[in-house]
C-alpha cells in the first residue's frame, strides 16, 4: 500500500508542477503586454517550483544521491513535507523500472522546456527593461523591440503546448505505473486469500482509516468507492471463507470454480476503481484533451479485441460498419476509446446469450462530424427511467445486479467535453441504440489550458 501511496504523492507533485508552469506562462504573457516588472517577478516565482523539482530529480537520478539535496529541491517545489519522503522513495525504488523510467524521461524533457521558457522570459525582460529605462528611445527601435517580444511570445506559446503534451504523457505514464503495481498487489492479495483469508477485514479497515483522514471535499469519492466495492468484496470474503473451511477435502473442479469467482470479483474491483478514478478526474477538471490524428476504426477494433472473451462466452453476433471517410480524424484517442468501450461494454453486459450487437461509425451529412452508433437486442430501458440514464450512480431496475451507475455518466461528460453530443432510443425487452456525435476535427484552440 505504501508503494501506491508514494506514487500518488508523485502524481500530486506533478499537478503542482503543471499548475506552476501554466501560471508562469500566464504571468509572462501579462508582462509582455503590461511592461509591469511585478508580472516578471511573478513569472520567476512560479518557475521556482519546477526548477526546485528539477534539482531534486537530477540528484535522485545520480548513482549515489544526496537525499537532503533532493528534499530541499522538493520543498522549493511546493510539495507537502509529508509527501516529500514518499516522492523520494517512489523515485529511488522505481526510477529504472518500466513505466517509471519512461515517466522520468518525460520529466527530463519537461525540465528542458522549462529552461527554454526561463530563457525566453529573460530575453523579454531584457528588452522591456531597456524600453522602461529609456535606453531604447527611437520609435523605430521600440517597434523592433516589441516585434521581437511578440516573436518570443510565439515561441513561448509553442513551448507551452509542448509542455502540456509532456505533462499529459507524464501523468498517464504514472497512472499506468500505479495500475501495474496495483495489479501486482491485487494478485498478492488473492494469494494471501487462498492461504489465510480475511481480505474483507483488511480492506474494510483500510477504507475506514482512509475515511478518517480525508476532508469533506473527498467524502463523495469515498462514499462511491465504499458503495461500489461492497459487492466484489463480499464475494471475495465468501469464497475465501469457503476455501478455508473446505481446505483438504475440496476437489480440483470445485477449487477451480472458487478461483474463477475470486478472479471475476477482482477484475470487477479493478474496473470499478478505474471508473471511479476517471469520474473523479472529470469532476476535478483534471481531464485534458490532447487532439491528434487517430484511426477510429483501429481504436474500435482494439476495443473489440479486449472484449472478445466476453463476446465469445455469450455467443453474441457482432456486426461492424465503418465509413472510410471517418477513419482519419483529429481527436483525443484515449477519450474516444473510453467512449466506444463504455457503449460496447454496456451492450455486451445487457444483451442475453445469442443476441445481436452492431457498431457503425459514419460521417455526418455535412462532413464535419463523426457519428458512432451502438445498437443491441438487450434488456432495454423502461420509459420512466430513461430521463435519469446519464445521472451519476443511477442504475435501472432491470440492471441493479450488474451496473455501476458510472459508465454512461462518464461517457456523457467526456462526449460533451469534446464538444460532442450523446442520445439514445430504447425499448424495454427489445433493445437500445446509443448515438455519439463528435467533431471530426477538434481544434487545438478549443482546449482550455
Amino acid at each position: 500500500m505504501y508503494a501506491t501511496s508514494a506514487l500518488s504523492a508523485l502524481v500530486y507533485g506533478e499537478g503542482l508542477w503543471s499548475k506552476a508552469q501554466k501560471d508562469a506562462v500566464y504571468s509572462l504573457t501579462k508582462y509582455s503586454m503590461s511592461f509591469d516588472e511585478k508580472n516578471y517577478a511573478e513569472f520567476k516565482e512560479f518557475l521556482n517550483i519546477p526548477l526546485g523539482d528539477r534539482r531534486a530529480r537530477e540528484e535522485l537520478q545520480k548513482e549515489f544521491p544526496d537525499e537532503q539535496v533532493a528534499r530541499q529541491g522538493l520543498s522549493e517545489g511546493g510539495n507537502h513535507p509529508k509527501d516529500i519522503s514518499r516522492i523520494i522513495n517512489a523515485i529511488l525504488w522505481f526510477k529504472n523500472v518500466g513505466y517509471m523510467k519512461e515517466a522520468m524521461r518525460y520529466w527530463q524533457e519537461g525540465d528542458h522546456l522549462i529552461e527554454s521558457l526561463r530563457s525566453r522570459g529573460d530575453e523579454i525582460d531584457g528588452l522591456i527593461s531597456k524600453i522602461n529605462s529609456g535606453e531604447i528611445t527611437k520609435n523605430q527601435d521600440k517597434v523592433a523591440a516589441i516585434v521581437r517580444i511578440n516573436e518570443i511570445m510565439s515561441d513561448v506559446s509553442n513551448i507551452n503546448t509542448n509542455l502540456t503534451f509532456i505533462e499529459k504523457s507524464f501523468s498517464q505514464t504514472l497512472s499506468e505505473a500505479s495500475r501495474q503495481i496495483g495489479n501486482i498487489l491485487l494478485n498478492i492479495i488473492i494469494g494471501i486469500i487462498l492461504l489465510l483469508g480475511g481480505i474483507a477485514v483488511i480492506v474494510v479497515t483500510y477504507i475506514n482509516k482512509t475515511v478518517a483522514r480525508v476532508d469533506r471535499a473527498k467524502s463523495e469519492f469515498v462514499s462511491i468507492a465504499s458503495h461500489q466495492l461492497r459487492t466484489p468484496l463480499t464475494t471475495l470474503k465468501w469464497y475465501s471463507g469457503k476455501l478455508m473451511a473446505d481446505i483438504g477435502k475440496i476437489n480440483y473442479e470445485k477449487a477451480k470454480e472458487y478461483a474463477a469467482e475470486l478472479n471475476f470479483a477482482t477484475e470487477k474491483m479493478i474496473d470499478l476503481v478505474e471508473n471511479i478514478l476517471n469520474v473523479s478526474r472529470i469532476e476535478l477538471g483534471k481531464i485534458e484533451i490532447v487532439p491528434q490524428k487517430i484511426d477510429i476504426k483501429q481504436i474500435s477494433e482494439k476495443v473489440f479485441e479486449e472484449l472478445s472473451q466476453k463476446i465469445k462466452e455469450k455467443k453474441l453476433n457482432i456486426d461492424k460498419q465503418y465509413d472510410e471517410a471517418t477513419e482519419k480524424m483529429f481527436a483525443d484517442a484515449k477519450i474516444v476509446k473510453i467512449i466506444i468501450d463504455n457503449l460496447l461494454s454496456n451492450a455486451i453486459k445487457y444483451t442475453p446469450e445469442g443476441g445481436d450487437i452492431s457498431l457503425s461509425i459514419t460521417e455526418s451529412y455535412n462532413g464535419n462530424n463523426v457519428v458512432i452508433n451502438v445498437k443491441d437486442t438487450g434488456i432495454g430501458i423502461s420509459k420512466d427511467e430513461q430521463v435519469n440514464i446519464f445521472s451519476k450512480l443511477f442504475r435501472a431496475k432491470n440492471a441493479q445486479s450488474t451496473g455501476t451507475g458510472l459508465g454512461l455518466y462518464m461517457t456523457k461528460e467526456l462526449t460533451e467535453k469534446c464538444r460532442g453530443r450523446i442520445w439514445f432510443h430504447s425499448y424495454e425487452n427489445v433493445g437500445s441504440s446509443f448515438y455519439v456525435i463528435l467533431p471530426k476535427i477538434f481544434e487545438r484552440e478549443d482546449i482550455k489550458i
